[in-house]
């Protein structure tokens, strides 16, 4: 679910003065919902005094790791309970149960049944190395179709995929939102908008950085960026358990947009890998050779 605030904020303090125009849309001109940008999975909350709330943190992790697969009624029930509480869309993961079922006119019929009911915009998520399951390019046309569904991330990596998704929703008020730092600047470059990138809780200014330079036509810098990118963003895949890499981004205090400083103690580096009995590895120690600020735009705290 994606929190009130967290759209618009991040749409306004990352690509504001940056212009695009993907399949005959301008930026954000008409459309249902605006989803370009860059969004970290995981959001720190802070307090009042723009400090880092560990306690709600701590909780909202909680929460994430109690989130199960869900039935199509259980999803549409979750969906209208999130938007009871201030949710701006819903980011719906494929169904993965029975796979052998999973038809594309299954997914079809479950999807446009939760945006039926759904009082928020829903975004599809495709996310085959998770759920075995890769939602057919022909489910994702017809959804495109549909006036609450407004775009789809997707994690799959297939960047001819994402491209014939681009071409053929091109006529759609649809938009394509990468699911991984990894294939970032290759999503754009056959006409993705932004992208959910697990690495921008860790490295969100050198990812918001790459988005700037795609978006403005700076291709050969965007693909040193991209390539710096590539081994951090790997490292968290192989390395660390989904549970460490929210706890990763929870310890090293990311800022919001609303918050252009960090906390004002710095906190521990974390270590990778030790979950699996790797020597665990400082994440700023990677090698990618990348800058981490001491303040700025969702920056970690990085020792020298």
């Amino acid at each position: 679910m994606l929190g009130r605030g967290v759209w618009s904020s991040l749409r306004q303090g990352l690509s504001r003065g940056l212009s695009r125009k993907v399949g005959g849309w301008a930026s954000g001109e008409g459309r249902k919902m605006d989803i370009a940008g860059i969004y970290p999975p995981v959001t720190t909350p802070f307090t009042a005094t723009a400090e880092v709330d560990y306690g709600k943190l701590e909780e909202n992790l909680h929460k994430l790791g109690a989130f199960p697969f869900r039935a199509t009624q259980a999803t549409v029930e979750m969906t209208v309970s999130m938007a009871q509480v201030g949710a701006d869309a819903a980011i719906v993961v494929t169904p993965c149960f029975y796979r052998g079922r999973m038809s594309s006119a299954a997914l079809i019929h479950h999807y446009t049944k939760v945006a039926d009911l759904s009082p928020i915009p829903v975004v599809l998520y495709s996310v085959p190395a998770n759920t075995g399951l890769d939602l057919p390019v022909d489910a994702v046309v017809t959804l495109s179709q549909h006036p609450n569904i407004v775009g789809i991330k997707d994690s799959g990596g297939d960047v001819t995929r994402m491209g014939l998704i681009v071409h053929k929703t091109g006529r759609q008020d649809f938009q394509v939102l990468a699911g991984s730092a990894g294939f970032l600047l290759a999503s754009y470059a056959v006409g993705a908008v932004g992208g959910v990138c697990a690495l921008a809780n860790v490295l969100g200014a050198q990812v918001c950085q790459l988005e700037r330079l795609c978006l403005t036509g700076q291709w050969e810098d965007a693909q040193k960026l991209q390539h710096r990118l590539i081994e951090p963003n790997t490292a968290m895949k192989q390395r660390a358990a989904p549970w460490e890499e929210r706890m990763c981004a929870a310890v090293l205090a990311l800022c919001m947009p609303s918050c252009l400083t960090l906390h004002s103690v710095p906190p521990p580096v974390p270590t990778l890998g030790t979950h699996s009995g790797m020597p665990g590895t400082p994440f700023c120690c990677l090698g990618c050779g990348l800058s981490h600020p001491r303040s700025g735009l969702m920056s970690p705290y990085c020792p020298a």
